[in-house]
């Protein structure tokens, strides 16, 4: 299902409650959009602190799925981030040591032939999107990470 304006919009609104939001399709076909944000809070801010404020309400949803892992999946430590860069720990099951990189790697190759690039070759993860996805492709990845990361769990504690 395509992202729509309204789902934009509100989005941002999330994020930024009081500003004025105009959305618009510039190609037609509901994959590339852009955004006008006028709202108060960038006073005296940058164009990439501007930036991270519309981007913050995405990563919030991004980084409490992952931090939902914490719990299910015993090889996921220490989620933290903040915006769209967001990372977390690959250990031992049931400890703080880290994940060799063997293990690592082929979670990378895993996640690669399934259509997802993630920096995930070491066991200090980062999760860095490009700042133009959407919340559908961005779930979509993560979906397929935790797939993935429980089927390496699995084969750990096997």
């Amino acid at each position: 299902m395509p992202v729509t304006a309204a789902h934009i919009e509100a989005r941002i609104r999330d994020a930024l409650p009081d500003a004025r939001i105009t959305v618009q399709d510039t190609t037609g076909t509901s994959d590339h959009w852009a955004a006008v944000v006028v709202t108060p809070a960038f006073q005296g801010k940058s164009l990439v602190e501007r930036h991270r404020l519309v981007y913050a309400a995405l990563g919030e949803l991004m980084r409490a799925e992952m931090k939902r892992w914490e719990e299910t999946i015993p090889i996921v430590s220490d989620v933290r981030g903040r915006g769209l860069m967001l990372g977390f720990d690959l250990v031992q099951p049931g400890t703080q040591t880290l994940l060799d990189k063997a293990t690592t790697k082929r979670i990378f190759h895993d996640l690669l032939e399934r259509g997802v690039i993630a920096m995930i070759y070491n066991p200090e993860v980062r999760i860095n999107p490009p700042l133009v996805i959407g919340e559908e492709q961005a779930m979509e990845a993560l979906a397929t990470m935790r797939e993935v990361l429980r089927d390496t769990a699995q084969r750990i504690s096997a």
